[in-house]
């Protein structure tokens, strides 16, 4: 017997498939997975994102009434996927797909579950736009409404589909309801959150067995009909936090919870939370951020300013909530433009690195990258985004793309994260041992000057090294053995993204990650790739073995007496 024994082929072969299976197994959906965690969101309204170039022009087409729709499509939206795939998003969170009454551009009005909305094209339009995102290796998240129903359904005519029958929805007299049924607009109980009307939409009583049922059986047959990959689960702050551990039990699918701005209101979600895998996109986080960066602060919160997404994020972590699920956002399709809260072009980037490279899933709603602004109360928050254009040379696209560019190629999503020095004006972190982001409102004045230096302490990770930025001011910075590092602020206020050098790139640098191939095929080739060498090797070093010792080889001797 030699030194060194090959196996037969045949379990050779059995090894290879067995680490095969291993390497095809499917985990299980949840955000603590590396796809999620590796995701960055483009939101866009479907009616206002991209008309068909069938349409006279593709910048400078006006649209009618910002009340109705406007005419962007599923197909509008694939014709240009190389605008979102410039950015280095992967991902696309659109428009409800339900059919909707009159005015229900934006999707939120549903009035017939199962079909699909015809303004946007028809079912085929739909599988195709999907077919193309997989095939190039971008996911999609399926927003879905089931909190109510739209205006003009259920008990008006017509009759809304499923839910027909009055017996459906609450009863807002007995839950102490504003006088129009609507949710009390000063603190609320967590009863008529949960009962009354949102805005006067006929409220879906989901305790009722039928409704729960019907719910179930919907969203499993959405899923045999469309190829998606998340779910963002309307107002639903406003449904029974019971509701959605039996809701998550009829998907494979991870989710996302709306949930309005309350932090308390987190808890009662993750107390029932059991295995169901959500997580939420928080209006928590939104106020924090607005508080830091647009100088907005929420009335329950008070004037922290960059001090409120510590206090927030340390909060929701007490309940139980996991950040790095959690969906980021400084602006979407129900809130002003940032741009309109605040006309400061630096303190946006600083916002916009804050989403991009955080903890969270970054969300960037359609616009951001062309500087956009618009106000809720008249819909230009909405404005269509062919009017505006498609410039992927805009400064904040550019932006965009770096930022996006890093949180991919660093792997920020699945890297601690540690808070640094925090003030009013500042918010600091670090990403695992590769990057340390420094951004600032920019609220200096006489009275209140920008400081000279930040001390960071705690950085133990970037110990003796130098650190630059990788937006390409030129700055750079030593931190201590003692991981302490004297960071001069941007005299410009813009954010800092300190890495090491060999990280900072041109700006030409940064391609479009939709030249990768799809993940999964990427990581069979390789792990296939391993295995076939690394059984080439074992064959390699048994027969130099056999023929140190016997001075032949004789691998048809070998093989007979193997079978």
């Amino acid at each position: 017997m030699g030194l060194l024994q090959r196996p037969p082929p045949t379990l050779a072969l059995l090894l290879l498939a067995a680490l095969l299976a291993a390497a095809l197994a499917q985990p299980v959906h949840a955000f603590s997975n590396v796809p999620w965690q590796k995701q960055a969101v483009y939101q866009l309204l479907t009616d206002r994102f991209a008309a068909p170039q069938a349409m006279p022009g593709s910048r400078g087409q006006q649209c009618g009434s910002l009340s109705n729709y406007c005419g962007g499509t599923w197909r509008g939206m694939l014709q240009q996927l190389r605008y979102i795939q410039g950015l280095n998003l992967n991902a696309i969170w659109s428009s409800p797909i339900a059919v909707q009454p009159y005015g229900g551009y934006h999707g939120y009005w549903p009035t017939d579950l199962y079909d699909v909305n015809p303004s946007f094209g028809t079912p085929g339009d739909l599988q195709h736009v999907l077919q193309q995102l997989a095939d190039q290796g971008m996911k999609h998240i399926l927003d879905v409404v089931m909190n109510h129903v739209g205006y003009g359904s259920s008990v008006f005519l017509p009759a809304f589909n499923p839910f027909s029958d009055p017996s459906n929805f609450h009863n807002c007299t007995l839950a102490g309801c504003d006088p129009d049924c609507n949710i009390p607009a000063d603190n609320p109980t967590y009863d008529q959150q949960w009962h009354c009307q949102l805005s006067g939409l006929p409220d879906l009583n989901q305790s009722i067995p039928y409704v729960r049922e019907m719910f179930a059986d919907y969203i499993q047959w959405i899923l045999s009909q469309y190829s998606v990959h998340m779910l963002r689960l309307d107002a639903a702050g406003s449904i029974d936090p019971d509701f959605f551990p039996y809701f998550m039990n009829f998907t494979t699918l991870p989710a996302w919870l709306e949930v309005g701005g309350k932090l308390q209101l987190h808890e009662q979600y993750e107390k029932v939370r059991g295995n169901a895998s959500y997580s939420y996109q928080s209006w928590v986080i939104y106020n924090a951020a607005s508080a830091c960066f647009a100088l907005s602060p929420t009335s329950d919160e008070g004037d922290e300013g960059c001090l409120q997404i510590s206090q927030s994020r340390s909060t929701l972590m007490s309940y139980g909530v996991e950040m790095g699920g959690v969906g980021y956002w400084v602006e979407n399709h129900d809130t002003d433009r940032f741009l309109s809260t605040r006309a400061s072009l630096p303190a946006y980037r600083n916002a916009l690195a804050f989403i991009l490279l955080a903890e969270g899933i970054p969300i960037i709603y359609y616009g951001a990258e062309q500087g956009m602004t618009g106000l809720t109360i008249d819909n230009t928050n909405r404005w269509p985004l062919w009017e505006v254009g498609y410039d992927n040379t805009n400064p904040l696209y550019t932006h965009i793309r770096t930022l996006a560019w890093y949180r991919w190629w660093m792997n920020l999503g699945n890297k601690s994260f540690t808070e640094h020095y925090m003030d009013r004006r500042t918010y600091t972190f670090s990403r695992g041992s590769d990057m340390v982001v420094v951004l600032t409102n920019g609220n200096y004045s006489e009275a209140v000057p920008r400081p000279a230096a930040y001390n960071l302490s705690g950085l133990a990770s970037f110990a003796g090294d130098t650190l630059c930025d990788a937006l390409r001011s030129g700055y750079c910075v030593e931190v201590s053995e003692e991981g302490v590092a004297l960071v001069q602020p941007s005299p410009t206020d813009e954010p800092l993204l300190l890495v090491h050098n060999n990280w900072v790139h041109s700006d030409t640098f940064f391609i479009m990650l939709h030249n990768r191939p799809v993940l999964w095929q990427q990581g069979l080739i390789v792990t296939f790739s391993t295995l076939c060498g690394a059984l080439l090797l074992w064959f390699a070093v048994g027969y130099g073995i056999q023929y140190y010792r016997t001075g032949s080889i004789h691998p048809a001797q070998d093989l007979s007496a193997s079978c």
